[in-house]
């Protein structure tokens, strides 16, 4: 059974999924459709009477998540405290952790950015949050000081703090979803794909992007310029786009988050496009890229990346014995399901950076704590920093005292229905 009540009807979830998400598709899949905006509304699960292709494909790693979820549950009992059972009795969830070298770290560094994908398992409802790696996490902090001041830490020294095991239960207070699995993934990986299997990419680019230099495997790439429209772009541009910060950032459309966003949909479109066309070859291509990039250590993962190939190979069987009896349908991220967690100046709230609550204290009728205001004061604090509205990094239960405005604003999102 799954745990809190859901059986384990053979239903897809995210896990495996969310690589065919992230990885492209042959250039010859791209079509205008994905490229312009996803429609918002998500992609029932199908009922006619053909078995799906879905669930075939998830099926090992929905078992292996139910594994996974009885023994947390047994072994750590501030598991039920961290997870909000409501929310995650029928979702299941991945986090994808990135990391490259932007403002002066190093691949040794890891330090992470965080998209959490979430599926409804009944609804087939898809959501993507995305956590600033700038939001201050307390549980990777000295809790001896129990008064200010102390050494603050951001989410993206999580993985260097402690692995998978320490992200996942950061992510958790954070959040209060079950991190089912989690996938890392360097910069190169995109790059690797789009190189070597993808070739350019179709999307319609919002705005005029003007970039700063970033750096991508040791190399600085210069300033570039992307105007706005239909755009055909090559692996660099590509690339650009998602990790060249803008050079006067305005606004929400400048955050690199919505950026990423919008190449996941057009990704996620094209990869559905290939299934439904009972493309055997690709589910075959994916699992050799993803093991290839497994052994040049440019993905890692905290479960057997067999349960993934191994489930594109049973794909790839289905789709060439099947003879069209089978329904390849597969969820779809749409616009409006993608949740931001960065300051309302940037992304959709849940965090104020602290140059903002320094100029403006306790915004939105909520007092921010007395012990951030004193870090404040002191200058302990980066400007850039982000802290969850009224949270006190100081508590000893940070679920209760910390996060509230993130998870609640989490909760919320995740059970509206998908706007149109």
């Amino acid at each position: 059974m799954w745990p809190n009540g859901l059986s384990s009807f053979p239903l897809l979830g995210t896990a495996a999924w969310s690589f065919a998400v992230i990885l492209a598709v042959p250039v010859s899949a791209q079509s205008s459709t994905c490229a312009d905006a996803v429609p918002a509304t998500a992609v029932a699960r199908p009922d006619s009477g053909r078995p799906l292709l879905f669930d075939q494909f998830i099926q090992p790693l929905l078992d292996e998540s139910a594994h996974r979820r009885a023994q947390w549950s047994a072994a750590d009992p501030q598991y039920a405290h961290r997870v909000d059972a409501d929310l995650n009795a029928q979702r299941l969830n991945v986090a994808l952790l990135g990391f490259g070298e932007e403002h002066d770290q190093t691949y040794a560094d890891t330090g992470i950015s965080v998209t959490v994908l979430s599926l409804d398992l009944q609804t087939w409802d898809l959501m993507s949050i995305s956590l600033s790696r700038d939001i201050r996490a307390p549980e990777l902090e000295d809790q001896t000081a129990e008064s200010p001041p102390r050494w603050p830490l951001t989410l993206r020294a999580a993985y260097k703090a402690g692995g998978f095991e320490r992200v996942r239960t950061v992510l958790e207070d954070a959040t209060g979803l079950t991190i089912d699995f989690q996938v890392l993934m360097k910069d190169v990986f995109l790059r690797n794909y789009l190189d070597n299997v993808n070739g350019p990419v179709e999307l319609v680019v919002p705005q005029d992007f003007t970039t700063n230099v970033y750096r991508l495997d040791g190399v600085d790439h210069p300033a570039d310029f992307i105007p706005a429209g239909r755009q055909t772009l090559s692996t660099d541009k590509a690339m650009t786009f998602v990790l060249g910060e803008v050079e006067d950032p305005q606004g929400r459309a400048d955050e690199r988050s919505y950026r990423k966003d919008l190449l996941l949909r057009v990704l996620s479109c094209q990869a559905r496009q290939r299934f439904a066309a009972h493309d055997a070859g690709f589910a075959l291509n994916v699992a050799r890229f993803a093991l290839d990039e497994a052994r040049t250590q440019d993905l890692s993962s905290d479960f057997d990346l067999q349960l993934l190939t191994g489930g594109l190979a049973n794909v790839a069987t289905a789709l060439v014995t099947s003879r069209g009896s089978v329904d390849a349908t597969f969820p779809q991220l749409g616009t409006g399901r993608e949740l931001v967690i960065h300051d309302e100046a940037f992304g959709d709230g849940g965090v104020r950076r602290v140059h903002y609550m320094a100029l403006d204290p306790n915004a939105f009728g909520i007092p921010d704590s007395p012990n951030v205001t004193q870090e404040i004061a002191m200058g302990s604090l980066a400007p850039y920093m982000l802290i969850p509205l009224g949270g006190n990094p100081y508590s000893v239960d940070l679920v209760t005292d910390y996060w509230p405005s993130v998870r609640s604003l989490i909760r919320q999102r995740l059970q509206a229905a998908a706007t149109v």
